[in-house]
């Protein structure tokens, strides 16, 4: 169910003409061809659940979408419905999305999007509202906004209307709201999706708002879309933030009463995100030390350690001139009193897990940040710096001994290993269960003569 992403991105653009006929979405293959033998084994019916395989499925008709070249022009609103099935399914739904990230959507009339629309089918919704907004992106286009208001209360005179829409579709229409105003600071726009990030009637988890992780979010990385790098020294700015500020923190010159209005274990990854690409590439040092790292066994311990990995990503965001490949500037954001508590935990002293979570989570949102600046420039010391404390993570997370980091420096697991193990599997992302391939390269630099 995974390889659909890779296959997207190798047929990009590669279909420049399409015929009349209907467009062919290739089906999964789940059956297994044992060789020599030449043995055909498939799995049991019902073995995977369908709503396991949704979005597999989803991702796969993106990938069939994404073969269709920009440049074609015959992609036109009869086409697209002409490919439209009788029942809609995930993959056209994610053949749908494909034409919006194209820009093809565009084509598509008004007046066809609402037999996408009103059978309520999730997938499909989110597709149509994420796909029109993406081939509209900062355009502001008046229709598209409108079929996105019929699917955010918020945006309704009347919020508390019962729309009968899932909250993963709405989160969906407030992340094509973003992409449709990006850039254009429209404050009304930014201060609707700022009031959504702490949504009161999503404090208290029940079976109808199980996506209300995915709603906050969603409405961080809109508002983050509307004021993307065009935060500022104006009032109406600084009142936005001192807003993030008390969602970070959950404290501030609030009442208390307001301070617990909201969810923090939601509200404080969401804003920080939404700060980083309000200031996104304006070096304002101000606005990154609202996102400061907690130093002490009790500032750490009231804060789950991913959230670290947010606020180490969103400070470099906003700092992101000074964003550098190499060791001195990654461990420039880990705070001392948390690197010299993993060299006091190396020899023997006791110190709190905490130090040893935020450690690993602060180097792995440096190292995305190290990626993000130098995404698709072969740069050759952010690929060292990157690939080693991807070994060093690979090392902690298979073996309960020793690894050497990059900065000459042995970190041992030694916490609790259901504590520290699962840590760093997530930030590694891919370990050996899934196979990884042997990297050839000398680490002379760090000078401790790595092995591949």
């Amino acid at each position: 169910m995974a390889l659909p992403l890779g296959r997207a991105l190798f047929t990009f653009g590669s279909v420049i003409q399409i015929t009349r006929e209907a467009y062919i979405i290739p089906k999964m293959e789940f059956a297994l061809s044992l060789q020599p033998q030449n043995v055909v084994v498939y799995p049991e019916p019902g073995k995977i659940p369908f709503e396991c395989l949704w979005w597999g499925d989803f991702h796969n008709g993106v990938a069939a979408g994404l073969r269709i070249s920009q440049s074609l022009k015959s992609v036109d609103s009869s086409w697209i419905k002409f490919n439209k099935p009788m029942e809609l399914t995930p993959e056209h739904a994610g053949f749908i999305y494909a034409l919006g990230l194209t820009g093809h959507l565009k084509e598509m009339l008004t007046w066809n999007t609402f037999g996408y629309l009103t059978p309520k089918h999730d997938m499909t919704s989110i597709a149509v509202l994420l796909g029109l907004s993406a081939a509209n992106v900062g355009s502001g286009n008046r229709h598209v906004a409108k079929l996105i208001a019929v699917h955010t209360p918020s945006m309704l005179p009347t919020p508390s209307v019962d729309l009968n829409v899932s909250l993963i579709t709405q989160a969906a229409a407030l992340v094509g709201l973003g992409l449709l105003y990006m850039g254009s600071k429209r404050r009304h726009t930014a201060e609707l999706c700022l009031t959504q990030i702490s949504r009161k009637d999503l404090v208290q988890p029940d079976l109808s708002n199980e996506h209300r992780e995915a709603y906050t979010i969603a409405a961080a990385l809109a508002f983050g879309m509307v004021m993307l790098g065009k935060g500022s020294s104006v009032p109406a700015d600084i009142q936005m933030v001192e807003r993030l500020r008390i969602l970070v923190h959950g404290e501030g010159p609030a009442s208390k009463k307001e301070r617990l209005s909201f969810d923090i274990n939601l509200t404080s990854p969401a804003a920080a995100m939404a700060l980083g690409l309000m200031y996104l590439r304006t070096d304002r040092r101000d606005i990154a030390d609202i996102l400061s790292i907690p130093d002490t066994t009790l500032g750490l311990n009231r804060v789950q350690p991913h959230f670290l990995l947010i606020r180490t990503l969103a400070r470099a965001l906003i700092m992101f001139s000074s964003v550098e490949p190499n060791n001195d500037w990654l461990k420039a954001q880990i705070p001392p009193a948390i690197s010299q508590a993993m060299q006091g935990r190396l020899q023997g002293q006791v110190v709190d897990d905490a130090f040893e979570l935020a450690y690993y989570n602060i180097i792995a949102g440096a190292c995305f940040a190290v990626a993000l600046k130098y995404a698709g420039t072969a740069r050759e010391e952010a690929y060292l710096l990157i690939i080693g404390y991807y070994d060093m993570f690979s090392r902690l997370a298979y073996t309960n001994g020793l690894a050497t980091s990059p900065s000459n420096v042995s970190i041992s697991l030694m916490s609790p290993i259901f504590i520290t193990r699962p840590c760093v599997r997530y930030e590694n992302q891919a370990g050996r269960d899934q196979g990884w391939a042997e990297f050839d390269f000398s680490l002379s630099q760090y000078g401790n003569g790595w092995d591949r």
